[in-house]
């Protein structure tokens, strides 16, 4: 409409004026040649006719001066109109891309802090559980150690007050002192026995003294365990030498010169053939060539006159036919009451099988799942020698599970291990034999995916997205 507003004015306007005023000249100059008595009027009519073709061409140079002035005008307009637009579009631009990193920068900043706020929860529970079990795993074995010296003490004073001479001692009541041994050591009740040092030219007398003293100790736990065997069938069961077993497990004496460690008072009563899984303690058995043939605690107790304990081995429960891991713990007995002196008289031991699956469960509660548990027990030869043995257990809840003979945790958690020293008896390497050593032994605990699933979730997104759709 604006156009054709300024073409009417501008352009057809003008000419139609041109047109009218050539057509009255016209008819003018004819009109005045035919009249020569009007040459008068014609001069006049001429100065007119010229005055008015000349105020017309006038106005026409105005109205033309106008229009051009209003066409620069107006394609000026134009042009700032077209800058107008070109700017505004780019500010639209700008504004939208400004809205866009500010919503993606909020959106990047919420799922950050929402990660970061769950993987600080994660890694605070996992903190917490893990320590709180390294901690009451550590006190219970404390525990275990105080309750074998406790019993240590004990079986050496009652041997002094009824004037009993070693090995030929007996203790009085046997099951039940065992029982408050392992309820003082609050691990559970694992497998625990006394076997005392005979000479091997006390060998023979000792075979006498079992037999003559073995139905009595036989009936009074069958009493205090409410057993249902006998004391003929125990007595029947029993080897009377002191024995070991051959690779079909049948037993033969031992024949060895030195002395033999065999088990008498063992809890719980199992008297009987050994299993593959060494699951009994049988009377007569000797602990040297059997279960300290390879760990030789017995003669580090002697030179250190301290506490022993072994590297873990794995066995099967009979029971449940479920992989265990064990440690054997080797507590001295001195034929005085007295411990870590230099005079000390070292006259039996205290054979505690420990079993790891036992020490493990029970910890948490039934909400905390998926830690695993890695025993490490480590030490160094005087020859330089490493030994470490590694076993794995998952826990879960109430429940400890075996999983393998050796480290199997997952290593993206390495730099969340949660670490302690459970024991640690290793003494002056030099003053053991070459071919062994008392290992640390340390517990190392590690998250899963099942655990970190419980705090790291899908909120972040979540969070995330919620913001982007707000913005848009």
């Amino acid at each position: 409409r604006r156009n054709f507003s300024f073409l009417h004015k501008c352009i057809v306007a003008p000419r139609r004026k041109q047109m009218m005023n050539d057509t009255k000249s016209i008819v003018s100059r004819s009109f005045l040649t035919h009249s020569d008595s009007m040459s008068v009027g014609l001069s006049v009519g001429n100065g007119t006719m010229y005055e008015n073709e000349t105020v017309f061409e006038n106005s026409n140079r105005e109205e033309l001066s106008t229009c051009s002035f209003e066409m620069v005008v107006d394609e000026e307009s134009r042009k700032v109109a077209k800058r107008e637009d070109s700017f505004i579009g780019r500010v639209r631009v700008l504004v939208a891309f400004v809205l866009a990193v500010a919503v993606t920068t909020v959106a990047i900043v919420a799922f950050l802090l929402v990660t970061k706020q769950e993987q600080d929860e994660f890694e605070n529970e996992f903190n917490g559980h893990a320590s709180e079990f390294a901690a009451i795993v550590g006190q219970n074995i404390e525990k275990l150690f105080q309750a074998l010296d406790s019993a240590s003490v004990m079986i050496s004073s009652e041997a002094s007050a009824l004037n009993e001479t070693w090995p030929f001692v007996t203790i009085d009541h046997w099951s039940l002192k065992a029982d408050r041994i392992f309820k003082l050591g609050d691990v559970g009740q694992s497998m625990l026995a006394l076997a005392p040092i005979v000479q091997q030219q006390l060998v023979e007398n000792w075979t006498t003294y079992v037999e003559q003293q073995a139905p009595s100790w036989y009936q009074s736990s069958i009493n205090l365990e409410d057993s249902k065997k006998t004391s003929e069938d125990l007595v029947g069961s029993t080897i009377p030498y002191v024995h070991t077993y051959n690779d079909s497990f049948l037993a033969t004496p031992v024949e060895r010169n030195g002395p033999v460690v065999p088990i008498w008072q063992s809890y719980p009563l199992k008297i009987g053939e050994i299993s593959q899984s060494v699951e009994e303690f049988p009377t007569n058995y000797d602990i040297l060539e059997g279960l300290d043939r390879d760990t030789h605690l017995i003669e580090a107790v002697n030179v250190t006159l301290r506490p022993a304990i072994s590297l873990s081995s794995v066995g099967v429960n009979e029971s449940t036919q479920e992989s265990i891991a064990k440690s054997a713990i080797v507590q001295p007995i001195f034929e005085e009451v007295a411990t870590e002196d230099e005079d000390a008289k070292l006259v039996a031991v205290l054979w505690w099988q420990i079993d790891w699956s036992v020490v493990f469960s029970n910890v948490f509660d039934r909400g905390v799942t998926g830690i695993i548990v890695v025993l490490r027990s480590s030490c160094q030869t005087s020859n330089g020698q490493e030994h470490t043995s590694e076993v794995t257990y998952r826990i879960n809840g109430r429940r400890s599970i075996f999983l393998a003979n050796k480290d199997v945790h997952s290593r993206e958690f390495d730099e969340m291990e949660v670490s302690q020293v459970l024991t640690d008896l290793s003494s002056d390497r030099a003053s053991l034999q070459s071919q062994f050593c008392v290992p640390k032994v340390t517990l190392h605990l590690y998250p899963t995916r099942d655990f970190e699933k419980k705090f790291v979730t899908q909120e972040a997104l979540y969070y995330s997205g919620v913001v982007v759709l707000i913005f848009c």
